[in-house]
């Protein structure tokens, strides 16, 4: 029987986050409007919009923690009555953490009650009370679940704090607890050792760490993905990729590709784009005499081909992080993933075990045409994100709530594919998926912070800089600590947790920000792929029903290609910054 407590988390808030994000969207697109149709800007948008965005990303967050879908590793896995007490002392150690954060984040909420916002002069205590109320909503989630069975140390130096982040962090991801609240517990503990930071610091750093405009760009390129995806886009993608590629030998395993490609201009995400053509082609490629375990590989592999593709969240999160150009990061990564895309494709086709398709029937010509049209609205997506944004005339927030009204128009006014009964599912959908991706981004702002205060990275690098002060070996490291951590930490958290000590090293190296972003970029595209927490891998071997073990061997080829295409990129910078500087005369 459900409870009340079952009905709040399960309509009550996720209609309420739903509600954040929809009004979200709405006001970044009236700032769009006011800024570049009416000539009047709306200066009060932005400020809205990001307040309006950290209480559906802490809410998003509470709601992901009572689904348990944050992102933990799941390396230990006790079996029987161990996996149940395993699994009842992370949440009681993880309870502890929550009620300091809603302790020191209703003690900062108080202090805020009198400091007006600069645009909305809102007390700022109303931004600052989404940190105890999420603490608050996920320990009642917490604690449902436990009861249902569902010192001064001012003398301390930088050593011993590297050693409780980096050690405390990785010791938590080990037992599985998830990563957000990993880097949120090191971060605790070692402030508690060191002796000499007040405790509100973490719950400042979390709003500081999502008070940023350009982190909209991420929610709404997954709205956009959501609506295109339910729209019946990916299905009109696959259908024109199928008429260009599919007669060629290994002709359907060319349009997982190709279909990626496309399609990755619209969601932003290797997991969506996986989900959303996997769906519908590993089924025809078993069908069509394609081993199931080789279709697998070749789903999943497409997938993290599309990571270069823009728009992509990862560049979002490293520009933020690098404070470099979102856009100049998206152009950069136009070439390399056309590049490897068209690597995948020609090995997709040695590789086939299947001679030349003939999956269409009637003219070439005619069926290329008409899937072509029938295809077009889509295809116009990513060239308006990427010309509104390489004009000038679009921020990457602002291509982004862009892409949203112009897929939810195509897919409710055009294809007709999409109800208005389903954007309220979708809407929740987004504020869920971006909470989890958010609440890591906050957490890990107070790690990166204590982590500069100690000037951890300035150590990091001067150890480096005496192995070795060749940019070239620095890369070199660069891409064999990243192919490693990918295989066992999501693509975002190795982000945030990493840029900040590479990017000093990589200044004082003057290696281009740009192109170290574009290599960190490949690098996660590749770890999608490879056991034991590839994501593209999961979702396509989920799609299959492929235990992953059996993925493995067919997958060698592709990541042996994509590591490849990977150390072309690396050595030869040309190839990643030569659309920047001919398109946007990037120096």
């Amino acid at each position: 029987m459900r409870t009340a407590t079952d009905r709040f988390f399960d309509t009550l808030l996720p209609g309420l986050a739903g509600i954040l994000t929809g009004v979200m969207t709405v006001v970044v697109f009236l700032q769009v409007l006011g800024r570049y149709v009416f000539q009047y800007p709306l200066p009060w948008s932005e400020e809205l919009a990001r307040y309006l965005f950290i209480w559906s990303s802490l809410l998003g967050a509470a709601i992901a923690l009572h689904r348990g879908a944050h992102i933990s590793l799941g390396l230990l896995r006790p079996a029987g009555q161990g996996a149940i007490l395993h699994q009842q002392c992370l949440d009681l150690g993880l309870a502890v953490f929550l009620t300091f954060l809603l302790v020191e984040g209703f003690r900062l909420t108080l202090l805020t009650t009198g400091q007006p916002s600069p645009a909305l002069q809102v007390p700022m205590a109303l931004i600052y009370a989404a940190v105890p109320t999420s603490a608050a909503l996920m320990l009642v989630a917490l604690f449902r679940r436990l009861f249902t069975g569902g010192g001064h140390g001012g003398g301390r130096g930088a050593a011993p704090v590297a050693v409780i982040l980096f050690a405390g962090f990785l010791a938590l991801i080990v037992l599985n607890l998830p990563i957000a609240f990993s880097l949120g517990v090191a971060s605790l503990t070692a402030i508690l050792v060191k002796g000499e930071l007040p405790l509100a610091v973490i719950p400042q750093r979390i709003i500081v760490g999502l008070d940023v405009f350009a982190l909209l760009a991420v929610p709404l390129f997954i709205l956009a993905g959501c609506l295109m995806d339910t729209g019946g886009i990916s299905r009109r993608l696959i259908r024109f990729a199928d008429a260009l590629v599919g007669r060629i030998r290994g002709g359907l395993g060319m349009v997982a590709v190709l279909a990626t490609l496309f399609f990755s201009g619209i969601s932003g995400s290797s997991s969506a784009d996986t989900a959303a053509i996997g769906a519908t082609l590993i089924p025809q490629m078993i069908k069509r005499g394609y081993p199931p375990e080789k279709a697998t590989a070749i789903v999943a592999s497409a997938g993290a081909t599309g990571i270069l593709i823009p728009p992509c969240m990862t560049m979002v999160i490293y520009g933020i992080l690098a404070e470099t150009s979102i856009a100049v990061l998206f152009m950069a990564g136009v070439l390399p993933g056309l590049l490897l895309g068209l690597a995948m494709m020609v090995l997709t086709a040695f590789l086939a075990p299947l001679p030349p398709s003939l999956s269409l029937s009637g003219s070439v010509w005619r069926e290329i045409r008409g899937s072509a049209m029938e295809a077009s609205l889509a295809l116009l997506l990513p060239a308006i994100i990427m010309g509104g944004i390489l004009t000038g005339v679009f921020t990457a927030t602002e291509a982004a709530v862009v892409a949203v009204v112009y897929g939810c128009a195509v897919a409710l006014g055009y294809y007709r594919d999409l109800r208005l009964s389903d954007l309220p599912g979708i809407l929740v959908r987004t504020a869920v998926t971006s909470g989890v991706v958010m609440i890591l981004t906050g957490m890990a702002s107070s790690f990166a912070w204590i982590l500069a205060r100690e000037r951890i990275p300035q150590t990091i690098a001067g150890w480096i800089v005496r192995v070795s002060d060749s940019p070239w070996v620095f890369l070199l490291l660069v891409n064999i600590l990243f192919l490693l951590v990918g295989m066992v930490i999501d693509g975002i958290p190795a982000l945030i947790v990493l840029v900040p000590i590479l990017v000093p090293i990589a200044k004082a190296l003057q290696i281009d920000l740009i192109h170290l972003g574009i290599i960190l970029v490949l690098n996660l595209g590749i770890g999608t792929v490879t056991p034991p927490v590839g994501v593209c891998l999961f979702v396509a071997s989920s799609i299959s029903g492929v235990p992953v073990i059996k993925t493995v061997r067919p997958l060698l080829p592709y990541v042996g290609v994509m590591i490849l295409v990977l150390l072309v990129m690396t050595y030869l910078p040309g190839v990643t910054l030569f659309l920047p500087r001919v398109l946007m005369g990037y120096r």
